[in-house]
């Protein structure tokens, strides 16, 4: 699979699986391959604006779904400009232990899927893996 560029949307609560899902894209046996297009630090004066410039350009949006998912205004912003921009997207699972919730500019009739190596490579491919 060829290198693309990721944005991935999350909640500071869900830091760590977003960093786990990076990690793993760094893994050799890993079947997807992605280049971080991420915020990487706050910026608190312009980030709508940044957020649009790297969503803008990259290919595909990983929205992670935490247990506040819901009460996130950035993640909420993002999915709407992603949406704007009409880049694909997909909810992605960021619990397990929890119930995920979904950004509220996400409709409740959106898949969620679970995160899974198979589950990102068949997103990133444009495939339908199950949802959970």
């Amino acid at each position: 699979m060829a290198k693309i560029k990721v944005f991935i949307c999350f909640d500071i609560a869900d830091r760590d699986v977003k960093q786990n899902v990076v990690t793993q894209a760094a893994d050799p046996h890993c079947p997807f391959t992605f280049t971080d297009n991420s915020i990487q630090q706050a910026l608190p004066d312009k980030w709508v604006a940044e957020a649009r410039r790297l969503i803008g350009e990259s290919d595909f949006v990983i929205v992670l779904c935490g247990q506040y998912t819901h009460q996130a205004t950035g993640v909420e912003t993002e999915l709407r400009i992603a949406k704007e921009l009409s880049k694909p997207y997909a909810l992605v699972k960021a619990t397990r232990q929890f119930t995920p919730t979904r950004p509220r500019s996400a409709s409740p009739s959106e898949p969620m899927y679970p995160a899974t190596w198979p589950t990102v490579a068949a997103l990133l491919r444009g495939d339908k893996p199950p949802t959970i």
